[in-house]
């Protein structure tokens, strides 16, 4: 994702650059576009446009999510868990089961060092699959405010990180917000160089 994202910029600056060069060319202007300045105004421009550009499909993707929920009929509970290839203890304890596990999750945060960075993976899975249940099926008000103090506490006790924790990538820090935050007390123990906090 991040290599595609730099050739995209590359390729973006590169291109920005001959436009403005076929413009000087055919105002017979040349000595402009060799001067530093004039360069350095376009590049902070291209940088510009490009963290514009980034934000705006994050928050078209989160747009999109949320038109499709409202078009589409929201499903049973019980049924959406039982068509998908969730886990067995799922299919068979239903909602109040991962919710139960998720609150488990949140509660033993920051963790002990013997916690490994798989296992907090694994699970961010299980808000993964409620984010799932939570946008395609009818949801109680208390099942509702569940997730809500669980997601409250979880945030409490995490910092957003720049970069999102799944090396595989994901749907921006909009949609997944979740994949981008972590116990501050663990980052060096799972990721000896360190991650940029941003808040």
């Amino acid at each position: 994702m991040i290599v595609d994202l730099l050739l995209s910029f590359i390729s973006f600056y590169v291109s920005i650059m001959i436009l403005v060069g076929l413009y000087f060319s055919v105002h017979n202007n040349f000595d402009n576009l060799f001067d530093w300045r004039v360069i350095g105004k376009l590049s902070i421009l291209c940088i510009l446009f490009m963290m514009f550009f980034v934000y705006t499909i994050q928050y078209l993707k989160a747009f999109f999510k949320w038109r499709k929920l409202i078009t589409k009929p929201l499903e049973n509970v019980d049924e959406f868990i039982a068509k998908n290839n969730f886990s067995v203890l799922t299919k068979k304890y239903g909602l109040s089961y991962l919710l139960d596990k998720w609150r488990n999750v949140c509660e033993n945060i920051p963790y002990t060092k013997k916690y490994f960075i798989d296992e907090y993976l694994n699970d961010l899975y299980i808000r993964d699959i409620l984010d799932e249940i939570f946008t395609h099926c009818i949801v109680s008000d208390e099942h509702k405010e569940a997730l809500a103090n669980c997601d409250k506490l979880f945030i409490k006790k995490t910092v957003k990180v720049k970069k999102s924790l799944y090396e595989g990538g994901d749907e921006g820090p909009i949609v997944h917000w979740y994949h981008y935050r972590i116990p501050k007390e663990r980052i060096f123990d799972w990721y000896p160089k360190g991650l940029k906090i941003v808040e």
